[in-house]
């Protein structure tokens, strides 16, 4: 009885070739989008504007969606 050799489906082996494919695409599109953004926001210079006078002055800020004391 002669043997038969076992080939991988036509469709299988396009999966594992299109997976890896998009992984790798996918995995330099997250390095490129990193450094990119660490590029551009380094670019800019930022700098206080009003030292530490203005943020003494200014007092703690409310926190988004919480209501503040002086409205109750």
């Amino acid at each position: 009885m002669a043997r038969q050799r076992h080939e991988a489906a036509r469709w299988a082996r396009w999966c594992v070739t299109a997976g890896t494919a998009l992984m790798v695409f996918s995995g330099a599109m997250l390095v490129m989008v990193d450094r990119a953004v660490a590029r551009y926001e380094n670019a800019v210079h930022q700098e206080d504007l009003f030292g530490d006078e203005g943020a003494a002055a200014a007092g703690p800020r409310p926190r988004p969606g919480r209501p503040t004391s002086a409205g109750r």
